[in-house]
């Protein structure tokens, strides 16, 4: 049930968006920046930086949220996030001249440092990259920050901005619909919370998770992997036949988690279970839903020594049976119940929201919010995210579908796998990929 309040300046965080409140806050303890992501697209030409600020302007006179703060209601304690009154204009974009030699190393270099550079608290909590080549080309990052947007979400800012460099005057009214407080749920929240115990419980007696590190307080780093058109076509027809049709998501699931069972077999751990926190999207399709995060958790898991006929198996009797529990839809109205929570308390609850930290966590945006061929006036080449992990578990595996092809995003805080762990992960799904 939805519910919605009257004041146009405050949005009430929804169960999941506290959980990233705590996330964030867990990123803070940990060199780099908050918790956040890009979204990086490589341009065939070079878009006019002026003109981009420009439009950059106005999307912070559309949204004043990317100004604004997280406060709490004084009666309740429910947490929202409040736009401001007035809007101080800030300029958001960095543009750098690129004339070194290997250009992908030095623009690697430069997006990894965007990537950890945390937002000020009198900045928006959206930021612009633009590298020039010495070729022509251009790389355009956008940095987001995770407590107001979540991966589609993104995208959608994306759109926005191509619409406003190609002339057109979106209303911004339409994308902003507060909502909240949900006080009026509390047995709905209850029971949605035994539904979320009874999994976790479920998970505990599989045994104690893999975890990668425990202690990680480097900055972070990746890596990309790309399956073409052809690639991409072969990892279908391969889950389809293994796993059954739209079972993309199990097959992926069982895939990484073999490869990092191989990893902890290299350690000398052979018999813990791997726990990944899978997120799903719980987007209506309403055009509101550009802010904030419109996703859940499926906590997928499985045993060490499973063959892959097993492991595969395994997955897709979990992706069922939390689909018939819904468990991602509980889960976000079971956290509602967290938000009287201080920061700290909730900060460690959102690394055992999925049973455990997590061995590492899973994504995949399979549905293209920003699927235009130009954009800024500039032929799109590559389109990628590329978020940043929280301390614990210190490893996420994130894709998305661009077209008819797949970016495969590692995302990893330094010093929690090395450069061999890495590339057994790196190559297990291009060998999922590979026809039988």
């Amino acid at each position: 049930m939805t519910t919605r309040q009257n004041n146009p300046r405050r949005f009430y965080l929804n169960g999941i968006d506290w959980i990233v409140q705590g996330m964030q806050y867990n990123c803070q303890t940990a060199p780099g920046g908050d918790y956040q992501f890009l979204i990086i697209s490589h341009l065939a030409g070079t878009p006019d930086a002026d003109k981009l600020r420009m439009c950059l302007r106005k999307l912070q006179e559309m949204f004043p949220l990317l100004s604004g703060k997280l406060r709490r209601n004084w009666f309740n304690l429910a947490p929202y996030w409040q736009a401001p009154r007035k809007i101080i204009f800030r300029d958001i974009l960095t543009v750098v001249q690129l004339n070194e030699p290997d250009r992908e190393q030095a623009c690697h270099r430069y997006l990894t440092g965007f990537l950890n550079t945390p937002f000020s608290d009198d900045m928006p909590k959206l930021a612009a990259m633009l590298l020039v080549l010495s070729d022509g080309s251009s790389r355009l990052a956008l940095n987001f920050d995770h407590r107001l947007f979540d991966a589609a979400g993104g995208e959608q800012i994306i759109a926005i901005l191509n619409d406003l460099w190609n002339g057109a005057e979106p209303d911004a009214s339409g994308f902003m619909a507060p909502e909240g407080p949900w006080l009026n749920e509390w047995r709905h929240q209850f029971a949605c919370g035994r539904t979320v115990n009874r999994a976790l419980l479920s998970i505990r007696k599989q045994g104690t998770a893999s975890l990668l590190s425990s202690n990680s307080v480097g900055s972070n780093r990746y890596a990309l992997i790309q399956l073409d058109e052809a690639g991409f076509a072969s990892l279908e027809k391969r889950a389809d036949t293994e796993a059954g049709p739209m079972m993309l998501t199990p097959y992926l699931a069982a895939t990484i988690q073999e490869a990092l069972h191989r990893i902890f077999s290299k350690r000398g751990d052979c018999n813990s279970i791997c726990v990944c926190p899978m997120t799903v999207s719980l987007r209506q399709g309403r055009r509101d839903e550009l802010f904030f995060n419109r996703w859940s958790i499926m906590p997928m898991y499985s045993s060490p020594n499973s063959s892959h006929e097993e492991r595969l198996k395994q997955q897709i009797g979990l992706f069922y049976t939390y689909i018939k529990n819904k468990l991602p839809y509980c889960l976000s109205k079971a956290c509602l119940l967290c938000r009287p929570l201080p920061l700290p308390a909730i900060a460690k609850f959102s690394q055992k929201s999925s049973g455990s930290s997590g061995t590492a966590a899973i994504a995949l945006l399979s549905q293209m919010e920003f699927d235009s061929v130009f954009l800024l006036g500039e032929k799109v080449k590559e389109l990628y995210h590329v978020p940043r992990i929280p301390p614990s578990p210190g490893l996420g595996i994130f894709m998305n579908r661009r077209g008819s092809k797949l970016n495969i995003t590692l995302s990893w805080v330094d010093g929690v796998i090395d450069d061999e762990e890495l590339e057994i992960l790196a190559s297990a799904i291009p060998q999922a990929a590979e026809p039988t």
